[in-house]
């Protein structure tokens, strides 16, 4: 996409600082440790990681529905809670990055303030299917398959986690400016 002379709607992704801070990256890394580290099973043998992913696979059946497809059960168990649990820990990330929460209310204009909820229903959309859409299975897999490879599991949640959390901050967002946004109110912050 070519972006207009002088244009501040199109920015390109290397000017985006977001990608390049540190932390952005911790969830990705964390979870790649374990699963490729060889570290799954002994962080499973933990208690109260054991209890955290037990509980939050009866909590989301859609856990428990990836890993019995999956040909690694636990450590598919272990990627997809900490992706549910790493999607409030991006939206709170993204939440406090003040140039997304300024293009965000700076879009809201005119009778488009009045659709800000479609950006918000259709991140947090796009991220719930992500991690609970179980794909179906294939039989004759002639390529590497969602459920034969760790890595695609973790890049596949990591996505999906990443824009849960920008859905549940545009969320925040939205409603902190909703007499703002909706009622032309000033701005209280």
């Amino acid at each position: 996409m070519l972006k207009p002379p002088g244009s501040k709607l199109v920015e390109s992704p290397t000017q985006d600082r977001f990608f390049q801070r540190f932390i952005f990256w911790v969830p990705l890394a964390f979870t790649s440790v374990l699963v490729f580290g060889g570290l799954s099973e002994d962080f499973l043998n933990l208690r109260w990681a054991n209890a955290l992913v037990g509980g939050l696979a009866e909590a989301l059946p859609s856990i428990e529905k990836w890993a019995q497809r999956s040909y690694f059960p636990p450590v598919t168990k272990l990627i997809f809670s900490l992706a549910w649990l790493f999607s409030v820990f991006y939206g709170v990330l993204i939440a406090r990055w003040g140039p997304y929460r300024r293009a965000f209310l700076r879009s809201l204009v005119n009778r488009r303030r009045h659709m800000a909820v479609l950006p918000v229903a259709t991140m947090i959309g796009v991220g719930m299917s992500c991690l609970t859409v179980a794909f179906p299975e294939e039989p004759d897999c002639t390529r590497k398959c969602l459920y034969e490879s760790p890595l695609i599991q973790v890049l596949y949640s990591s996505a999906g986690s990443a824009f849960l959390g920008y859905g549940l901050a545009m969320l925040y967002w939205w409603l902190r400016h909703f007499s703002r946004i909706h009622f032309d109110r000033p701005a209280g912050d």
